[in-house]
């Protein structure tokens, strides 16, 4: 019964802080990136849901993700990939991923700091497409 086809995406996780393990199901969101301390990372996998209000009754499943102390989660929204300079042109997963991959070594603060002035620089002042969050979290094993 959505007649005006309103619907969310979302993420939800739950984070062992003695274990490093992630709980995490996703809901038409965009993909979570890793990023390991010493490089390397990507996209670990997380079982890809239908967004939240599309479809009644719809099953959503969960997936795990074993983070290694000191390895960063980092989410977004779809304003990062969505980001467009002033001839129209995409920022897109690519430059992101560059940009995410740019913070290894660095606190998630920083993390999302670079990525939000990459983002800002590429735009150069072109309105925004979308909403732009970005959320950064590390695992630190005392």
């Amino acid at each position: 019964d959505n007649d005006q086809f309103v619907f969310v995406t979302a993420m939800v996780g739950r984070l062992s802080l003695q274990t490093g393990a992630v709980a995490i199901g996703e809901a038409g969101h965009c993909p979570v990136m890793a990023v390991a301390p010493e490089g390397g990372g990507g996209m670990p996998a997380v079982p890809k849901c239908m967004a939240l209000g599309v479809v009644p009754d719809t099953p959503y499943a969960d997936g795990r993700i074993d983070l290694l102390p000191g390895e960063t989660l980092v989410l977004h929204t779809d304003g990062a990939t969505d980001a467009r300079d002033r001839d129209g042109e995409l920022f897109g997963f690519d430059r992101l991923t560059r940009a995410v991959e740019q913070g290894i070594g660095k606190s998630a603060r920083e993390i999302v700091a670079g990525i939000s002035q990459v983002v800002d620089a590429f735009a150069d002042g072109a309105p925004p497409q979308d909403d732009l969050t970005l959320l950064a979290v590390t695992y630190l094993k005392e």
